[in-house]
């Protein structure tokens, strides 16, 4: 009688337990119904405001101001103005684009899918109510079964899934590199423009003046009779056409002004500083000279798409493990209970796929050709970076001879022109043999204008080649270490909008291939 006693206990307290289970879960599903009654409401995007932001942009908001404090331009309470050089343009573009917060959005949401993928599920509740219409008389008529599952997975899918997520987040990062370094490359591009413009524009000006002077003397010329109407004919030709290319090189300079304010982030050309610090344009064939290439092979390593493809990669490998993973079916298991007739039951439900249709053969099969795809990728990206570097060191070569040589030809027409100035001051000359000798040398220093150009492209491709700054020369801060991958994925950091974490990691990591996902894994709990 004991025994029946105590078991009746214990029966009872299993009931006692079982009923305050359900009731908890019943009380947590109907706070959710309740919340879910109120739906959030949308959040509609303000054009017109956006479109204000943007065009109210200035080098003066607080932000640019605290990022140039940051990489120690200039203090605020210090009354000076940074010099506005390519690294000042630059940290102003990457605090005032907007290309920048969606990196760092993407970064956030990476960071977001990696905390769910580390989430276990929640269970599930099933309540089951059962109404006997034919209960003989004296009998409840009712039963009610409630039942808590929790969702076991397989083996190896939670781990996969953490894996997919972190490979997109290493995606995200190094996509926020790539724009940074994009955005950097653009105000480059748009300041080396402006000089090469603005150096076109006052060679125009000069050819200018010698063409009126050398109209001037043929006016004269057919006065006194020493020419005739051919020659002064083709001179107004000859300044008509000089006028027409001062004026075209001039509008020139002003669209690489404009170009230079929407590298930086800005509406219009009025938002500049009057006075820019533009790059040096003298010293240029020694730097062609001097310029050595770096090694292939750790160029093509560290190159910053060759890291995209490679997390891209990680991605669709972790993706194959998910599917190998689903060869053991995840399981649904859980206790319940069931009030049937006045009669108290406590059962434990399990429950899961049974693959009588198909296995997981064909999604396996698609996620291991995703996989070869995304390494054929890697190889792809590989390539490409090796023949875009192999191209910028054939142009770099060919660029230094030919900057040499039309330094050569203004060499020899200036002293070609000093000549004849000689000979006009010893009386053995005319003036307008002069202006002749000065107008092939400013036909040389047009190629030797156009040799700068290429030279400044060689070098162009040479960076994007090896995405290094290395002329202009960059003062920013930078640390002598880079974050790991995985670390530079886990932490959606302000500094990306500050610019100066992301400036940092840009301008010295070493991104030589490593295990993607270890340190994030190691974190996990």
């Amino acid at each position: 009688m004991r025994i029946v006693a105590k078991m009746a206990t214990a029966g009872a307290g299993c009931v006692r337990a079982a009923a305050a289970l359900t009731l908890a879960a019943l009380g947590a599903m109907g706070m959710s119904a309740m919340s879910a009654c109120a739906p959030p409401l949308p959040v509609p995007l303000d054009t017109a405001a956006s479109l204000g932001r943007i065009s109210s942009r200035s080098l003066d908001d607080p932000a640019v101001v605290a990022a140039l404090e940051t990489q120690g331009f200039a203090a605020r309470d210090s009354g000076r103005r940074p010099s506005w050089n390519l690294d000042a343009l630059t940290v102003a573009a990457w605090t005032l684009r907007s290309e920048m917060a969606v990196a760092a959005a993407r970064r956030s949401a990476a960071a977001s899918d990696l905390a769910v993928a580390q989430q276990f599920p929640n269970p599930i509740l099933s309540l089951t109510p059962e109404l006997v219409t034919n209960a003989a008389t004296g009998t409840s008529p009712w039963t009610a079964a409630v039942l808590l599952t929790w969702l076991i997975r397989s083996p190896g899918s939670r781990a996969a899934a953490i894996d997919q997520a972190v490979a997109a987040g290493q995606g995200a990062a190094w996509d926020a590199l790539a724009a940074t370094w994009e955005i950097r490359s653009q105000v480059r591009t748009a300041l080396l423009d402006l000089v090469l413009a603005r150096s076109a524009a006052a060679l125009a000006g000069e050819e200018l003046a010698l063409r009126r002077s050398a109209l001037a003397i043929a006016e004269t010329r057919v006065r006194v009779g020493a020419w005739g109407q051919p020659e002064l004919d083709r001179a107004r030709a000859e300044q008509l056409a000089a006028e027409t290319q001062h004026a075209s090189a001039a509008a020139g300079a002003d669209a690489a002004l404009l170009r230079v304010a929407t590298a930086t982030g800005l509406a219009s050309q009025a938002a500049l500083p009057a006075a820019l610090a533009l790059p040096d344009l003298d010293g240029l064939p020694q730097v062609l000279a001097a310029q050595r290439v770096p090694d292939r092979d750790a160029v093509v390593l560290n190159r910053l798409d060759v890291a995209r493809a490679l997390a891209e990669y990680d991605r669709a490998d972790a993706a194959w493990r998910a599917q190998v993973a689903r060869r053991f079916p995840d399981l649904s298991a859980g206790p319940g209970y069931t009030y049937d007739r006045r009669d108290h039951k406590i059962v434990v439900a399990v429950s899961g796929e049974v693959p009588l249709l198909h296995s997981n053969d064909a999604a396996q099969a698609a996620a291991e050709a995703r996989r070869t795809e995304a390494a054929a990728a890697v190889e792809v990206a590989q390539a490409a970076a090796l023949a875009q570097f192999s191209r910028a060191g054939a142009t770099l070569t060919a660029a230094a001879h030919g900057l040499a040589g039309a330094e050569r030809v203004v060499a020899a027409r200036r002293s070609a022109t000093a000549a004849e100035r000689r000979r006009v001051a010893a009386g053995a000359g005319e003036r307008n043999d002069v202006v002749a000798r000065e107008l092939e040398c400013v036909a040389a220093r047009r190629l030797e204008m156009d040799a700068l150009r290429t030279g400044v492209d060689a070098l162009t491709q040479l960076e994007a080649s090896v995405q290094r700054p290395l002329w202009p020369q960059s003062l920013l801060d930078v640390r002598a270490d880079a974050r790991a991958d995985g670390a530079a994925v886990s932490g959606v950091d302000d500094t990306l909008a500050g610019s100066k974490g992301v400036v940092q990691d840009l301008l010295v990591s070493e991104r030589l291939r490593g295990a993607p996902s270890a340190s994030a894994k190691e974190s996990l709990p």
